[in-house]
């Protein structure tokens, strides 16, 4: 998931990526009914092992770290369930942001010209580093200061999380499309953002692509590199494998009978 709160914020949230918070707690009652929840790390140990398990086990996630999120993972630690968070870690001084918001702001307003308009567009076609990282720029040259100071958790408040239940991993250091980055600028990308967090007593070595994009090259960068890769392709983990995949549960309410 991404963004669980109480209110939707039209400001920055994308009814996509938003989850109402009591929807969230009905799910994850649901969840505990079918699975034990466990750690990101626990559950891959276990699927390293070859004898078959005797229970389901789910874990959770969360991209972003938005500041809402704040209020989700103190009622986790309260309920004792554990959790992961992927950090892009440029964004935590509060003035940086990623395309994501910048488009949401400006869909919900309606605002924008028609060139900015266009670079969105652009964007999302872009076959390139260059033209890709050129559209990036423009997009986030645009003053989203009345929102950037409440977006994201900053570095103190994910530094002040000391339970071992929740741990973070790498999501980049911005939120980019690995798979339209050059080696050199994917490595900078990654290394930036773990430099910034391996200093996190619950930091953890694992990297979530952006949109779940990557190239095979990059997957294999990841593990020389001694991280774990982790995707958003929708399916379920049996078996040790190269990736850890995940299913997303944004705006989701689920049934599992």
């Amino acid at each position: 998931m991404h963004q669980v709160s109480d209110v939707f914020n039209p400001l920055i949230d994308r009814s996509t990526d938003w989850t109402h918070i009591d929807v969230f707690k009905r799910n994850l009652s649901i969840i505990k009914k079918e699975y034990s929840i466990i750690s990101l790390q626990e559950a891959t140990e276990k699927l390293k092992r070859k004898y078959p398990r005797r229970k389901k086990y789910a874990v959770l996630t969360f991209d972003d770290a938005y500041h809402t999120m704040q209020k989700v993972l103190d009622y986790l630690i309260l309920e004792n369930i554990p959790a992961t968070v992927f950090i892009n870690s440029a964004y935590w001084d509060k003035t940086k942001f990623s395309t994501v918001n910048a488009e949401t702001y400006i869909q919900n307003h309606q605002l924008g010209s028609q060139e900015l308009i266009s670079c969105f567009k652009m964007l999302r076609n872009a076959t390139n580093e260059d033209d890709y990282l050129n559209m990036v720029k423009r997009i986030c040259s645009i003053d989203l200061s009345e929102v950037t100071s409440s977006l994201y958790m900053d570095k103190n408040q994910i530094f002040g999380y000391k339970s071992p239940l929740i741990t973070f991993g790498m999501h980049g250091y911005e939120h980019l499309r690995s798979d339209l980055l050059s080696d050199i600028s994917f490595e900078k990308n990654v290394k930036s953002n773990f430099l910034d967090l391996k200093e996190h007593p619950n930091f953890i070595p694992y990297f979530a692509f952006p949109w779940g994009a990557a190239t095979p090259e990059q997957i294999r960068l990841i593990h020389q590199w001694h991280f774990i890769p982790v995707m958003c392709d929708g399916t379920l983990n049996y078996n040790s494998s190269y990736k850890v995949s995940r299913i997303p549960l944004d705006n989701k309410v689920l049934n599992l009978k």
